[in-house]
């Protein structure tokens, strides 16, 4: 019950942040803020394919076939880069670890631009 209220959590948070990045001027902080979601997810044990699951099924409906594509890639990208990464059972090392992967994914992000 707890994994799938976690879970909803994640999925709301991430379509209400993708929903907004179209409007955002700042791409790279709701990157951010969904890899930091992702990260907590993993923190959690929650299974790798429920997160992929959900990135695969991904979809905005005001969004074309092509971006809604690269969104799911970069969902897809981000959960493989989190799950490639330690799970600790401290909370403090799981905070570490969000903190330090949103930063991470972050820098990526503003690389790029």
């Amino acid at each position: 019950m707890i994994k799938k209220l976690c879970m909803f959590t994640v999925v709301f948070c991430m379509t209400f942040i993708l929903i907004s990045i179209s409007y955002s001027q700042d791409i790279c902080r709701s990157v951010g803020i969904i890899a930091e979601k992702i990260m907590i997810e993993r923190q959690n044990d929650t299974d790798i394919s429920i997160m992929m699951d959900y990135a695969n099924s991904f979809q905005i409906w005001e969004l074309n076939k092509e971006k809604n594509d690269i969104l799911k890639n970069i969902f897809r990208n981000i959960i493989i880069d989190a799950y490639s990464r330690p799970f600790y059972n401290s909370d403090m090392f799981k905070k570490d670890a969000v903190r330090n992967f949103k930063n991470i994914i972050m820098v990526e992000c503003y690389k790029t631009l």
